[in-house]
């Protein structure tokens, strides 16, 4: 316990003597920035169009594996079909969240 009290002092002081630092430019035009919103652009892009795309092949996949299956294995393939298409509709709301959050810094992402 006191190594955690040393510790959480420690950084307290730490953060509380820090200086701040400002450069001369924005954040928008540092390469790393510019680098990684062309990343997020290209990744949240992606996903809204393989997302769905992968849900229809899942979909798919486990209709036939249901349609063969007992009544209590029945269960478990409805439960993977609505469960491929929650995943699905998260990577795209979790996609249109990253955009937005994105577009706070610099610009538009699209």
């Amino acid at each position: 316990m006191r190594r955690i009290k040393t510790l959480i002092a420690l950084l307290g002081g730490f953060f509380l003597s820090a200086t701040p630092v400002f450069a001369g430019t924005s954040v928008e035009s540092n390469i790393l920035f510019t680098g990684f919103k062309a990343l997020m652009t290209s990744v949240t892009t992606a996903l809204v169009i393989i997302a769905p795309v992968i849900a229809v092949v899942l979909t798919i996949y486990f209709a036939i594996r249901r349609s063969g299956a007992d009544e209590m294995d029945q269960k478990m393939w409805g439960k993977r079909i609505s469960n491929a298409w929650i995943c699905a509709a998260v990577a795209v709301a979790g996609s249109g969240l990253v955009q937005l959050i994105m577009s706070y810094f610099g610009g538009s992402v699209t």
